[in-house]
């Protein structure tokens, strides 16, 4: 528990500074972030602490090596911040989907798809497509820890994964990878989302073509008519819509603190 309410006060800590640049809130956050480092190093294994220890030490020598002194030394551990927000944060996005039961109903139809491969990998890789932009690594762990008591083939799954994943990688705002880009290139997200977008159909299309299963074409017509079928269901109907609807509010809440505050998509995200 303690670990876990450090961890929070960290991220707190950055979010803060970030809109109060502070003295003394720049000093708490460093500490934080040094106590969350010392604190996390005894969970690991022995390599991951000889490792990590090692990683640590060579970074003071490097530190006063190139002459910064004192308190830059901790500051040093907070310079990749955004990105361990963001990894952090973004899969408490999925707190509310299960409250409300959608993932559960959406894990449900997987279920019942499972004997057939073409289904099972067409829904899969709609439903990861569908939280990954959101949930960050998150999706995978949230996903597969429903899905794995299915007995589906790791194959099969792997691919599944792969489709439906990797495109929110180029364009998904909740995805470290996109904010570097902006960051760098110093622009918004409203006029690099096209672009993402373009790209992350293109990659989802070639996923398609060389990791469906065998018979996917011809089943393909079968699995529209049974995702009808059951959209009948009024209730599990207005489950898809509400993720849906969760996803596309998200992207464009976002587009607007953008617009609005001028503030870097990473932080943003992490606020979110």
């Amino acid at each position: 528990m303690i670990r876990f309410s450090l961890v929070l006060g960290m991220c707190f800590l950055y979010i803060l500074e970030a809109f109060v640049p502070n003295m003394y809130i720049s000093f708490i956050f460093n500490v934080a972030a040094a106590a969350v480092f010392f604190t996390m190093v005894p969970l690991l294994d022995r390599k991951g602490r000889i490792f990590t220890l090692g990683l640590f030490t060579a970074g003071i020598f490097i530190h006063y090596a190139v002459g910064d002194r004192g308190m830059q030394l901790i500051e040093g551990i907070t310079q990749n911040m955004a990105l361990l927000a963001i990894l952090i944060l973004a899969p408490l996005l999925s707190i509310p989907l299960r409250r409300e039961g959608i993932i559960d109903t959406v894990i449900t139809y997987l279920n019942e798809l499972k004997n057939s491969p073409s289904h099972t990998f067409y829904g899969i890789s709609s439903f990861m497509l569908t939280l990954a932009p959101i949930l960050n690594m998150g999706a995978l762990r949230i996903v597969h820890g429903f899905v794995e008591n299915i007995r589906i083939p790791s194959k099969l799954l792997s691919r599944s994964y792969y489709v439906g994943f990797t495109p929110a990688v180029i364009w998904s705002p909740f995805f470290a990878s996109v904010g570097i880009v902006l960051f760098y290139l110093e622009i918004t997200y409203l006029s690099y989302v096209a672009f993402g977008v373009v790209f992350a159909i293109l990659q989802m299309a070639a996923g398609m073509i060389l990791f469906r299963p065998a018979g996917a074409v011809e089943t393909a017509a079968a699995l529209e008519e049974e995702t009808g079928n059951a959209a009948a269901d009024k209730g599990r109907k207005k489950d898809l819509y509400t993720l849906a609807g969760f996803v596309l509010g998200l992207v464009l809440l976002l587009i607007v603190m953008e617009q609005v505050s001028h503030k870097s998509m990473l932080l943003l995200v992490s606020m979110v």
